[in-house]
């Protein structure tokens, strides 16, 4: 009978715990003897004592390539999981940075609305969306064993996504506040770039699952860095008109305030685009 009919879920549960532990090549030989010990205690070593023996023998191809059969006999944990094969991680960045680009778009939208009124409840949906995505995120980081991406970079990468949204929401509230002082069409060269940003990003985040090359990604990344760079020269001009002398003292404080508020949009695009360009960089 093959070994992986006679295996228990329970039973699998162990030796995938096992595995876990052997990602180093030293660490096999001690490790074998303790899941020996756990397995011939609990009366089941007989279904894997083979399976633990050849493991130095098994090459990390031939472990996924086992994994169809073992969903084949309904075992609960797959090995592709352990092991990082499941592309989960790229499905939850890439939604977060979709909801990062659909929270600038709802912005946009806001402020183009006829009756100039902002409700901020979309803005609130974009952020909440997103933030439920960083924690699947983390959540899946505490089950899955080995991530294909360094954990570290999973994590810093849902942060800056998660960023973008939480900071158009804050722009929202303060426009709520002045929106009588201030005009639509005051942000429409900034919001213009926010939003060609948020796509750039979306595109990056979407290459990491493909394995691009870094040239591409550099490409996309320094496109990025010049949408940042126009959105800067933008800003020095509007606050030159601030600071001309021809503004109201209140417009001139809620026109500098959103600007700057904006102008954090746009940069926390491009801190995304640098970290999928590190993300890259050190996978390549």
């Amino acid at each position: 009978m093959n070994v992986f009919e006679r295996a228990k879920s329970r039973d699998f549960i162990r030796v995938t715990e096992f595995f876990s532990s052997c990602t180093k090549q030293h660490k096999v030989q001690s490790n074998r003897k303790n899941l020996r010990h756990r397995l011939t205690k609990n009366g089941s070593f007989d279904c894997f004592t083979r399976f633990a023996d050849s493991y130095c023998d098994i090459s990390f191809g031939n472990l996924l390539a086992l994994c169809d059969e073992i969903v084949t006999f309904g075992l609960v944990i797959s090995l592709a999981k352990i092991f990082g094969k499941s592309d989960r991680f790229f499905e939850l960045l890439d939604a977060s940075a979709k909801s990062a680009y659909e929270s600038i778009e709802a912005l946009d939208r806001l402020l183009n609305s006829n009756n100039g009124q902002v409700s901020l409840s979309e803005l609130a949906v974009a952020r909440r969306h997103e933030k439920r995505t960083a924690e699947l995120i983390s959540e899946e980081l505490v089950r899955t064993f080995v991530t294909t991406l360094d954990r570290e970079d999973i994590e810093t990468l849902s942060h800056a996504l998660y960023r973008i949204p939480k900071t158009v929401e804050k722009f929202g509230e303060r426009f709520e506040i002045m929106h009588q002082h201030v005009t639509a069409s005051d942000f429409a060269p900034q919001m213009s770039i926010a939003k060609e940003s948020a796509k750039v990003v979306c595109r990056m985040v979407a290459m990491i699952s493909k394995s691009p090359k870094l040239e591409d990604v550099k490409n996309e990344n320094d496109q990025l860095q010049e949408l940042e760079g126009r959105a800067d020269q933008l800003v020095l001009g509007y606050l030159k008109e601030i600071y001309s002398g021809n503004v109201e003292p209140i417009k001139a404080m809620a026109m500098r305030d959103l600007y700057d508020l904006l102008e954090k949009v746009i940069d926390r695009c491009r801190d995304a685009g640098n970290v999928v360009t590190q993300i890259v960089l050190k996978n390549s």
